[in-house]
Order: C-alpha cells, then structure tokens, then sequence
C-alpha cells in the first residue's frame, strides 16, 4: 500500500551460480506460496530493461524499470528475493470511473479518475515470470475545481513539457484549491504490524520532504489508525489486512483529509503538509511511478483545458458501466 518509497538494500554480489541457486529456491518458494510472501534473504537491488505496462493507454513499454531508489516496499522485511520494484497500469474495471461523496452540507460532489497503477515486484535474473502484484492504486481529481483553480490560470501561459510538467504536478500536490483522493486496494493478505511500521517510515520521510515535521500530530493520529486494534474487523483476517481491502484517503480544501476502509470512516484530520506528504507519493518529485504521474498531470491539464481532454474511460482506465461510480457517505 504503499504505497512509498524504499531502500532496496544489498551488501554483496553474488557469483552466477550463486544467483542461479538463490533463483531457484525463491522460484520454488513462489509456486509453492503464491497467495504469500516469497521466503528467502536480501540480494542485489538490480536495475533493467522489462517491459512495462503504460498507464495512459494499456500498450506494453520496453525501458528502464518505472521505479525510483526510494520507492516500494522493503523489500528484505516482506521476504522478496532481489526484489525490483516495478508499477504498471491496473486492469480496466479495478477502480470506478468517478469517486463521490455527500453530505449534509455540501450536497454530492464527485471526483474524477486520472491515472491508475499496480505495484509489483519481482525476483531479479530469471524472476519477471514471478511478479508479486502488492497493491493497486487510483488517484481521483474534482474536475470542476481543477478548472478554475489557481493552478489553472498559471499553467494556461506557458506549455507544460518535460521538467515543467513534474513541477506541474508537484504544484498539483500541494495545491489548496482542488480536492482530491487516492484509494489503494490490497492484492493479497498484507500483514498488518509490518504494513503500519511501512506506512510509518514513508509518510514520516515523506512529511519531511513537503517542508512539515514528523512529529505533526495529524501524523501521530493517521499512523495510530492504521494500529490492528484500530482498524474494522471486516477487512481483517488473522494479523492481516485482507485481500482486496480498499483504502480511501480524501483530501478537501486546503488541508482536511479522511481515511476510510471499505468506505468505513478510520479518521478525519486537519494538516496541509500530510494531505502534501500523502499526495507527494504519486504526484511529487519522486513518485511511485513516472508513467503514472505522467499520466495524472495530463489528465488533469485536460480538464483544465491546457490540452485536449480525454476521460478515464478513453483511456481504458475504467470501464463504462452502471457501476462506474463509488459513493462515500
């Protein structure tokens, strides 16, 4: 769920037939288990070309594997063999074409799908064939509000290309004007102690980043939400979250932001710099995926009229149905 950034650490190089040996009991242990985590120890974080799958439209990209030195998982404490980290696009249907909320005093207000993605991981050498799918994610952006935002009349002067369409997103991350919302979907059983002590390091690193403290006390409460005694005991199973589990995180105005699990209200809180933080993981400077940032900033350039428009449902982000529409109450 992490959603993320990591280390993969390594401390020595193996020779070939070490590798090969290694390769072989992760291989084995992943046939044997693949409703679990691969058991095996840390190797050699390792970087290459595998194709990947693009966000915006679905075709397969061969390139340099989508994934930043500080993203991911800890790859050594889920028990992943020379793990790399790579993002694709979640298959169309996974998450609604349009987020909603309502309430008494706002009415009903909807948010728009921009760019969706799958966090994986793999076993280095031989392993692509072993991908271990961790979590999907779906970002959602309020079309309306985007296109009278204050970002909208700064960025209609100038084309937004290349290093100016990260600043672009990154100003996205941080802006105060436009409500937005993240929603994550557990792949597999995700244990819990492990999952809170991930969410932990990386919102705390992440906080840092955007210019806030960690020791922000909307942090302290988010974190103490993701606590196993916290959370639902419908989207538990034994000291796990449950396979297919689905996290929301709302941010409206400047700085409010709501958790939910299976719509199920965790926390309202108030701080700009964690609804930054939270946000910064897809949309800053060292996202989870490229493509998917990408992917986001075009989409929401398109609602505010920058470049032409393409909804979700073009793309093949989500499919058009009578079930395209997520309501929270």
């Amino acid at each position: 769920m992490t959603s993320e950034a990591t280390e993969f650490e390594s401390h020595r190089r193996l020779s070939p037939v070490g590798n090969f040996k290694r390769f072989s009991r992760g291989a084995a242990g992943a046939v044997s288990r693949l409703g679990g985590f691969l058991k095996a120890s840390t190797g050699r974080r390792k970087r290459g070309s595998h194709p990947v799958a693009s966000v915006t439209s679905g075709q397969l990209l061969t390139g340099p594997l989508d994934a930043e030195s500080e993203q991911g998982l800890d790859a050594s404490k889920w028990g992943l063999v020379r793990s790399r980290s790579v993002t694709r696009a979640a298959a169309a249907g996974t998450f609604p074409c349009q987020l909603c909320t309502t309430s008494a005093t706002s009415g009903k207000a909807c948010q728009d799908l921009v760019t969706t993605g799958s966090r994986l991981f793999g076993l280095g050498g031989f392993g692509s064939a072993l991908r271990v799918r961790i979590y999907d994610f779906a970002v959602y952006i309020h079309p309306e509000q985007a296109k009278l935002s204050a970002l909208a009349r700064a960025s209609s002067k100038l084309p937004v290309l290349g290093s100016q369409h990260a600043q672009f997103c990154k100003s996205l991350r941080s802006t105060n004007d436009i409500d937005m919302s993240l929603m994550v979907r557990a792949s597999r059983n995700l244990p819990i102690k492990l999952l809170a002590k991930e969410y932990e390091r990386i919102l705390k690193r992440r906080i840092q980043k955007v210019g806030g403290s960690q020791k922000d006390q909307a942090l302290a409460l988010m974190l103490k939400s993701f606590d196993e005694k916290a959370l639902p005991d419908n989207i538990k199973q034994g000291g796990s979250v449950k396979k297919g589990t689905l996290l929301t995180f709302t941010k409206q105005g400047p700085g409010t932001m709501t958790a939910r699990a299976n719509g199920q209200q965790l926390l309202t809180v108030e701080s700009p710099k964690l609804c930054q933080a939270v946000f910064d993981l897809y949309l800053g400077d060292q996202p989870v995926s490229k493509e998917s940032r990408k992917a986001a900033g075009d989409a929401v350039m398109g609602m505010m009229g920058t470049i032409p428009y393409h909804s979700p449902a073009d793309k093949g982000l989500c499919a058009r149905n009578g079930n395209s529409c997520e309501v929270l109450l």
